[in-house]
């Protein structure tokens, strides 16, 4: 149930209201789990438009993927992105760069069907990239 809520939150863009009940998503789902990856991305969200209440969070979203990433996750360009996001969302520009550079490096992450919303983000990492 509470899952359900948590993805149908997210894809309303509904940042905020994740934010504020992130505390109980967290004992419900459990603080390691992979749904709260999806907290951590609104509250990267948060960051990036510059409303996030929460730095601690984003600094530990960047722990919770990198985690991801050691663990032989078969989505690597997407998670070094959201590294990025992360990074970009706590005014670290040289970071962001680097994770954004990883996750354009990964050829699973070109060859992937892409909605036209994500191929506007990887525009935007290569922009970022070419400072």
């Amino acid at each position: 149930m509470a899952r359900k809520l948590l993805v149908q939150l997210y894809e309303k863009n509904a940042d905020e209201a994740i934010s504020a009940g992130f505390a109980k998503f967290a004992a419900v789902l459990g603080v390691g789990s992979d749904e709260m990856g999806i907290c951590y991305m609104s509250e990267i969200n948060l960051g990036m438009d510059g409303m996030s209440r929460h730095p601690e969070r984003i600094e530990e979203a960047i722990s919770f993927f990198r985690t991801r990433l050691a663990d032989d996750h078969s989505q690597r360009g997407d998670l070094h992105y959201t590294i990025g996001n992360a990074f970009h969302a706590l005014r670290n520009e040289q970071e962001a760069k680097r994770a954004f550079e990883a996750a354009l490096a990964d050829p699973a992450l070109a060859a992937s069907p892409r909605r036209d919303d994500d191929r506007r983000d990887d525009c935007r990492a290569q922009e970022f990239c070419l400072l």
